[in-house]
């Protein structure tokens, strides 16, 4: 049983809400698989929650919505619970958008190297330009996530513990900070699976 049906009624309402909006923007028959979804996700104050579902309790409403809409924007590449997963490890569910030391930017944390190569943003000011928009468009970083993804997906097919760690580490997937992220993802995409988005 999944740890939604032990959730705060306002926040199983949230996550609807957001899946009910992201599924009117996909398909034309939205109110089938609505009704579906919504059958599915009965709360049931009864339920037990399994412990590694508590961590959700203790995120804010807009951590949700963060998770939510990364695993919208994701699922029709086949990456919804991986970006979900990704977004709530590089920015704490779109908590921190900037990290400095690599630099990265956006609820993903593209690189901006690679976002840029990509934009084809070849001075400063231009690359000054695509970091903010990553900040500010939660849609443009989730393309540049996702592109940054399929690439890796392109060199390792399913092997998603060598998409996960080159994700983070480049080139350089055997590393140990990369296999731990790549680790850490998988738990997160679990996590996500068992507990609230349920893949």
């Amino acid at each position: 049983m999944n740890a939604i049906h032990a959730m705060p009624k306002n926040r199983v309402s949230l996550l609807l809400g957001h899946a009910a909006t992201r599924l009117r923007q996909m398909l034309p028959s939205a109110t089938l698989i609505i009704t579906m979804l919504l059958l599915g996700f009965v709360p049931d104050s009864d339920a037990a929650e399994p412990d590694h579902c508590a961590v959700f309790r203790d995120l804010s409403d807009d951590q949700i919505t963060t998770l939510v809409h990364s695993y919208w924007a994701g699922k029709p590449e086949g990456f919804g619970l991986t970006l979900a997963a990704i977004a709530w490890r590089e920015s704490m569910a779109g908590e921190v958008l900037i990290n400095h030391a690599d630099p990265s930017f956006g609820p993903f944390h593209a690189n901006i190297r690679s976002a840029s190569v990509r934009a084809k943003a070849e001075t400063t000011f231009r690359q000054n330009l695509v970091a903010q928009r990553l900040i500010d468009d939660f849609d443009y970083a989730a393309w540049h996530a996702l592109e940054e993804l399929k690439y890796w997906q392109s060199q390792y097919g399913e092997d998603w513990q060598k998409i996960w760690a080159s994700y983070n580490g480049g080139w350089n997937y055997r590393s140990p900070d990369a296999q731990d992220y790549a680790k850490d993802i998988r738990y997160k995409v679990v996590q996500l699976r068992t507990c609230l988005l349920v893949g």
